[in-house]
């Protein structure tokens, strides 16, 4: 390249986030960091800069000579998250910098032809779109750009590999770029790209890309992704180590890897994490997707790392049906099914995922989806939504025909805002689309599922009244049968509860794109999904109500549910002996399980039963002892420090609580019970 040219040149990527009321997505900038990271080492004396928030690209613009636009590249990295925003952004860019270059890139870009032409002669602002990886592709764009003396035409006419653009009107798509080698990009962190970031954005990196799995309704589940590329060790331990020295020690580590733990050199990568620990006590919780086979390696990697990651289980569901449908053959559920047994035993967390309305999906399929992960034992049950994400092989027009689908959108929570940039006020909202029904399943029973997942949610998931649920275990009663009675048996307040969360879940979806995007830019609206009065994420808005507003009534219908089914089970105790366990049980779980992110909250009491005991001795050894034990009831140190830092970023709105919660793990704010010496249990 002409020294005088890329000196001149002024190249801005951008991973923009909402931050108008909390920072939506508080993880560093790693898509357009790697790219950086790239170009840099390719071309050191381009100049190239980093943006998160529009606050900071407006600050770095506004210095900039509008008579040299045509020097001026920015780039947005494209998500559901944030292509609402991009789109603003980028076209008040061009009105200001005309003769400016855009380029979007990632992975929310459709697959139909005609829909990739919609999209971009629709925002014409987009002069290139880059599918894919795009270390090579927009780093060999910006080379021809610069060869073609920053003339967009020209640049369109040399037809530049891996772009989607128009060109005089017409729909233009070039072949890919080789995938890229990941080992061979350096770290966008030890090129020091990333330090402005540390204190605000929480660590994101990434090991492996790519996935052997064909998943249909994943964006890393087509061809271009199906081979695998990975980091060395070194490469890893020198990234670690300078992140580690860097970042806050309550900050949790985000891997982008798709199944970490299910090849072998991830072992090789989590020794290196568990020695960065061991140095700088930094991370204690990694948020990761972990391998979908393999479990046993897997497993081992857990223990390496301490518990510091939960294992996700990638279920979907157990129909077989579904599974072809989606193309999940090649994943073994047997197993997957065998990772809750032990991680009971290694005492380490674990997640299942599951999809409602999936292609060949019916109500019957769901329920027993539902019914064989609990009998599975996973900690958490975690119902998704059938999104429709652009680039996948489901949301395609041909396969929304052939299987019936009826979709809605819907806002997706947190990332909304009003915003002023260069002058120019806007509000902006991100949509979804979801699948709500299709040719199995009728929206009535999409319904009925989502009442059930929030019964789950509330008395299961996350480790919430565990102790009832050893009790249950110690019996060998079907956890998917008591939650079933509990559905039938609520009381009037908690019937009254359920048909509001059904309300406003019909209440957030709008029959087409248009409809919900008018909505969403009335500033009024925006100030809506704002309070949380519309927009939230419903499970998690629906088990904070729960637990904070209907908390005796929960503990009610638990009690007298697990009072009912353990009666002809329990024939060698006085009726006012188990009256008496039950009454100082129910005691002791409400101060467990209320408040739990007031750190502040503590209880020392005397108890008649060794409650520590549940799921270690049998409950008639417990009930018989009967012997006064001192009991405190706080959250661990490590864990108050965490939620009380959490707590000053993200403030303790809903949106606030949610974020938290996210980030720490339900399970983990439930206040632990210690003895009166204070030794934990």
């Amino acid at each position: 390249m002409n020294s005088d040219i890329v000196k001149d040149t002024e190249i801005l990527l951008c991973n923009l986030t909402h931050d108008y009321h909390v920072i939506s997505n508080n993880k560093m900038p790693l898509s357009v960091g790697v790219i950086a990271a790239f170009i840099k080492e390719k071309e050191p004396d381009l100049n190239v800069k980093l943006f998160k928030q529009i606050s900071y690209l407006e600050g770095y613009l506004s210095g900039f000579s509008e008579s040299k636009s045509e020097k001026l590249i920015i780039a947005f990295s494209n998500f559901v998250w944030n292509q609402s925003l991009n789109i603003e952004i980028a076209r008040i860019i061009k009105m200001k910098f005309p003769k400016s270059l855009i380029v979007f890139g990632g992975p929310n870009f459709p697959m139909d032809e005609k829909a990739k032409e919609e999209f971009l002669n629709t925002n014409n602002e987009i002069d290139f779109y880059i599918p894919h990886e795009g270390e090579y592709a927009f780093f060999e764009l910006i080379k021809l750009y610069l060869s073609c003396n920053f003339d967009i035409s020209k640049t369109k006419y040399l037809k530049p590999k891996q772009c989607a653009f128009i060109e005089n009107g017409n729909f233009v798509e070039t072949e890919s770029e080789a995938r890229v080698k990941i080992i061979e990009t350096p770290s966008p962190y030890t090129s020091g790209l990333m330090d402005t970031f540390f204190g605000k954005f929480v660590p994101l990196t990434q090991f492996t890309r790519g996935c052997p799995f064909r998943c249909a309704y994943c964006t890393e589940g087509g061809d271009y992704w199906k081979n695998v590329f990975r980091k060395d060790v070194k490469y890893v331990e020198d990234e670690l180590e300078y992140i580690a020295s860097r970042c806050d020690q309550n900050d949790e580590l985000h891997l982008a890897d798709s199944n970490f733990g299910m090849y072998a050199k991830d072992e090789m990568f989590a020794d290196e994490i568990a020695s960065t620990r061991l140095k700088h006590n930094w991370p204690n919780t990694i948020i990761v997707a972990t391998g979908k086979n393999s479990q046993e390696r897997v497993l081992r990697v857990s223990e390496t790392l301490d518990g510091m990651i939960p294992l996700s289980v990638s279920v979907q569901s157990t129909d077989a049906t579904v599974l072809k449908n989606v193309k999940r053959k090649n994943i073994k559920l047997d197993d997957i099914f065998s990772v809750g047994l032990s991680t009971k035993e290694k005492g380490t967390d674990s997640y299942a995922d599951i999809i409602l309305a999936l292609p060949g999906d019916t109500y019957v399929a769901h329920i027993k989806t539902l019914e064989d992960v609990l009998k599975a034992g996973v900690d958490s049950l975690t119902p998704f939504q059938f999104m429709m994400l652009k680039g996948t092989n489901l949301e395609t027009s041909s396969s929304r025909e052939e299987y019936g689908m009826k979709t809605a959108f819907r806002v997706v929570p947190r990332c909304f805002g009003i915003y002023n940039f260069f002058g120019e006020s806007f509000s902006s909202a991100e949509i979804e689309e979801i699948c709500i029904e299709n040719n199995t399943i009728s929206f009535d029973e999409y319904l009925n599922a989502r009442k059930l997942h929030l019964i789950i949610n509330i008395f299961y998931n996350d480790k919430t009244y565990k102790e009832v649920f050893l009790l249950l275990s110690e019996f060998n009663i079907s956890y998917y049968d008591f939650l079933i009675y509990i559905t039938e048996n609520l009381t009037k307040d908690l019937k009254n509860f359920l048909g509001e969360f059904i309300e406003e879940t019909k209440n957030e979806l709008f029959s087409s794109y248009s409809e919900l995007d008018n909505f969403a830019k009335n500033i009024d609206n925006i100030k809506r999904y704002v309070n949380g009065e519309i927009g939230a994420n419903l499970l998690f808005k629906y088990k904070l109500k729960a637990v904070s507003e209907h908390d005796s009534d929960l503990i009610k219908v638990l009690f007298d549910t697990l009072k009912l089914f353990l009666k002809e089970r329990i024939v060698n105790i006085s009726e006012i002996k188990l009256d008496n366990f039950f009454l100082e049980l129910k005691e002791l779980m409400s101060y467990q399980y209320s408040d739990i992110l007031d750190t502040q909250k503590r209880k020392s009491k005397n108890f008649s039963f060794d409650f520590f005991k549940l799921g270690k001795n049998p409950l008639l050894d417990i009930i018989e002892e009967n012997r006064s034990v001192n009991l405190s009831i706080r959250h661990d140190e490590k864990v108050s420090s965490l939620i009380d830092y959490n707590k000053k970023i993200h403030g303790m709105s809903l949106s606030g609580q949610t974020l938290i919660l996210n980030s720490i793990g339900v399970s983990r704010c439930f206040r632990e019970i210690y003895y009166g010496s204070d030794n934990v249990l």
